[in-house]
């Protein structure tokens, strides 16, 4: 990356792509692609398994109902797990069932192709979850994404009402519902999460230790 990639000289540069801000991305997903062809490669421990997550912002607030309380919401985080598959390379995962001690109305999850394989994540969603939370206003533009929240009213909906998710390629988990919202840097509402860190660490260690 250098600086002419980063902040062209002329505001009609054709560096600068949809969405983009004072600063231009180009440079950074060149980078970005460059990692997910490395993923593809065959040169890891089978069975490794890293849980991450990143903390975005929603532009506009969230409003929900939690235990009869109107409460609106921005801070959200993104968490997913790394795993080393058979063949050596790496595939993103993410099944809540897993890390039920993290699941609360702040996390949102990455939806899947409908023919995806179950709780896969695809790595170019792994890729604009990382463009998110470069999403500082001003610097870089922020992204609009389909993504996964709790259904916090499940049961309301009366079965034989068809969901917006039956339509759509892309599909949640159990008890989520696919929504579209603008994000940006996770930084605006905590620049250090070392919550999301230390919980992920704690749920990792015993997960290891129950294996």
């Amino acid at each position: 990356m250098d600086i002419n990639g980063l902040l062209p000289p002329r505001p009609d540069s054709k560096t600068y792509q949809l969405g983009d801000a004072l600063f231009s991305r180009r440079d950074y997903l060149a980078a970005a692609n460059d990692l997910l062809e490395s993923w593809h490669e065959s040169a890891y421990r089978p069975g490794c398994r890293v849980p991450m997550g990143v903390t975005v912002t929603r532009v506009k607030p969230l409003e929900l109902t939690v235990e009869n309380i109107e409460v609106q919401n921005q801070r959200f985080y993104i968490p997913f797990e790394l795993r080393v598959q058979e063949d050596s390379s790496i595939g993103f995962f993410f099944d809540p069932a897993d890390y039920p001690k993290l699941s609360d109305p702040a996390m949102i999850l990455m939806p899947r192709p409908r023919e995806a394989r179950e709780f896969s994540i695809p790595d170019e969603s792994v890729i604009e979850a990382a463009v998110i939370t470069s999403a500082f206003p001003t610097a870089f533009g922020r992204r609009r994404i389909q993504y996964c929240r709790h259904d916090l009213d499940l049961g309301a909906i009366p079965p034989e009402t068809p969901s917006e998710q039956s339509a759509s390629d892309l599909v949640c988990p159990d008890g989520y519902l696919l929504e579209e919202a603008e994000f940006a840097d996770g930084g605006l509402f905590d620049n250090l999460p070392v919550g999301l860190a230390r919980t992920l660490a704690e749920l990792n260690k015993k997960s290891y230790q129950n294996s």
